[in-house]
């Protein structure tokens, strides 16, 4: 062929591929409308040239929500031209401890770090015993939780720990960490702690 251009070779390929498959994968579906994804866009949504097409998430540019920011790590980035801030979103999934784990790989790939927002709605309810309990509720959430028997912290320990994306292992660290430090009288860090994990946006993990 003179003078073709990359669709002449896609319609060349395509079914010879196609073809390879359906011949030596029997009773596998193959699909014949192949997605076309532009380079740039490959490396901007997937960071690879090479996705895996399963996956249905794509990194979103969110520079536009942190220029000019209070979040200096990134709005500094961002004074830089070329530099963009990049999320992966991941609905109804993650958790501390998987954030940090992606954050130490982030290190040790040579990047300075990751950051993370859990994003969860206020005044989720949770029901114990067919009552219904806001978890949105501020230190009065420790209080009704400190009324409950051992057998009933047990029982709803996995709801609890559901709602904030962690182990139950953690959630009970967690809750035993806010008891703790009303007991000791540091109610800031308590009010930080409930407003993290029970009401709403929780701050970005570390950098």
């Amino acid at each position: 062929m003179s003078f073709v251009e990359q669709d002449d070779v896609f319609a060349a390929v395509q079914p010879v591929v196609q073809g390879i498959f359906e011949e030596f994968a029997p009773g596998k579906k193959v699909y014949s409308d192949w997605t076309k994804i532009a380079y740039r866009d490959s490396l901007k949504w997937y960071g690879s040239d090479k996705p895996d097409l399963r996956n249905p998430i794509r990194m979103q540019d969110v520079s536009e929500h942190f220029a000019g920011s209070g979040f200096a790590i990134f709005a500094k980035l961002l004074e830089q031209d070329g530099n963009e801030i990049r999320a992966i979103p991941a609905p109804t999934g993650g958790s501390r401890k998987f954030c940090d784990r992606m954050n130490a790989f982030a290190q040790k790939e040579g990047l300075p770090g990751m950051g993370y927002i859990f994003w969860r709605e206020r005044a989720q309810e949770m029901f114990w015993e067919g009552n219904p309990f806001f978890v949105a509720v501020g230190l009065e959430f420790i209080g009704s939780w400190n009324s409950l028997s051992d057998d009933k912290k047990e029982k709803e320990l996995p709801l609890i720990a559901k709602h904030i994306g962690a182990s139950v292992d953690d959630a009970r660290a967690v809750l035993e960490t806010i008891i703790t430090s009303i007991g000791d009288g540091d109610h800031e860090r308590a009010n930080t702690l409930v407003r993290a994990y029970f009401c709403g946006l929780e701050a970005a993990g570390p950098l």
